[in-house]
């Protein structure tokens, strides 16, 4: 491992990056971006202005572009890693809306289990104002059963 790799593994140790991942986001980078060793050491440096980057004004060229070379590996590693949050603030959300989705189902499956247990209890309230009016009747009859027999 390179001493720059290590230093970007140091800076953010708790998520791993393969090196040729890394050296696969800087050819991306340095394919869209000019061949800087074409460019003028003032171009270089309006491009470092342009970028934030900080430099030194008495740097040569080759160390500008090292520099630019380093900001560009540390930008394609922030580029991952907003990527990696995005996608999982985004499965985070699809769980999310997966568990809301799943509540939703819950309470209208307990909602209908209130009302049949509502109506099995007014069920069941009709049926014993039944049963005690049929031992009334039950009564009476055992009382006028014995009123005849005396």
């Amino acid at each position: 491992m390179k001493k720059k790799e290590k230093k970007i593994e140091k800076e953010y140790d708790t998520i791993e990056y393969d090196p040729k991942e890394i050296k696969r986001m800087k050819r991306e980078i340095d394919f869209f971006g000019v061949d800087r060793k074409k460019n003028s050491i003032k171009e270089i440096k309006k491009e470092m202005d342009e970028r934030g980057v900080g430099y030194m004004s008495n740097w040569s060229k080759n160390v500008l572009i090292k520099r630019l070379e380093e900001e560009d590996e540390r930008d394609a590693i922030l580029i991952s890693i907003m990527q990696e949050k995005k996608h999982f603030l985004d499965t985070r959300e699809e769980r999310v809306l997966e568990v809301e989705r799943r509540i939703k189902l819950l309470n209208r499956g307990l909602k209908t289990i209130k009302e049949d247990v509502l109506e099995n209890q007014r069920a069941h309230n009709v049926l014993i104002r039944e049963r005690n009016r049929i031992r009334e009747e039950l009564k009476e009859a055992e009382q006028a059963l014995v009123m005849v027999n005396l």
